[in-house]
């Protein structure tokens, strides 16, 4: 009897060392896990933060484009008629690019990095194409 009661004792004891001891390969994945989870998190961030960032930088852009093309339009005012409606139509047709410009921005949903990588590299080529047709204008007065 004591012998059985010994045997069973230590199944029990053995029994319970399996099954309370944790399985590390499980806790490596729960760390792991949760290492992804915060770095994830923080990209997302930062993600969201660069289109916070170039949204801001370029509004102001948008908004010097806009002083520029009110300045010139302002300059052309002592130019010959015939002039005059040449610049007045290659005015409103910046005026009409910038402000495209600018809703193209307002309405960007963020849509993962690599489209948003995208977005900034064809925004940025048309941003720099519209600045230099400010440019050329005014330089024609």
């Amino acid at each position: 009897m004591k012998t059985s009661i010994l045997a069973l004792s230590a199944c029990v004891a053995i029994s319970t060392s399996f099954t309370s001891c944790s399985n590390p390969t499980a806790n490596n994945t729960a760390i792991i896990s949760t290492d992804s989870i915060k770095s994830s998190d923080t990209a997302t961030r930062m993600y969201m933060t660069d289109i916070d960032t170039y949204r801001k930088q370029y509004d102001d852009s948008i908004t010097a484009n806009e002083k520029s093309i009110n300045e010139f339009n302002v300059r052309i005012e002592n130019e010959k008629q015939e002039n005059r409606e040449e610049y007045k139509k290659k005015s409103a047709e910046l005026e009409t690019k910038n402000s495209d410009m600018k809703r193209k921005l307002d309405e960007y949903k963020a849509d993962g990095k690599s489209k948003w990588d995208a977005f900034k590299t064809g925004f940025n080529k048309d941003m720099a194409d519209l600045g230099q047709s400010i440019k050329d204008l005014k330089n024609k007065i």
